[in-house]
């Protein structure tokens, strides 16, 4: 147990010591790409409840 807790201490530092911190470009196309895909399964999302509201309001 506690050789696998060291294990994965040491993991988690390699991978901290690879990562860098995005420039400002980076940072922005990242927000941009979240931002949209949040918006495309919101919209998925609110065309699926129209689609459930309405068929109960026909049926």
């Amino acid at each position: 147990m506690q050789l696998n807790i060291r294990k994965k201490i040491s993991e988690y530092s390699r991978v901290l010591k690879i990562t860098k911190k995005p420039n400002s470009e980076e940072f922005l196309m990242s927000v941009k790409v979240t931002g949209a895909g949040m918006a495309i399964i919101g919209t998925i999302g609110l065309l699926i409840y129209f689609v459930a509201v309405y068929s109960k309001l026909f049926s």
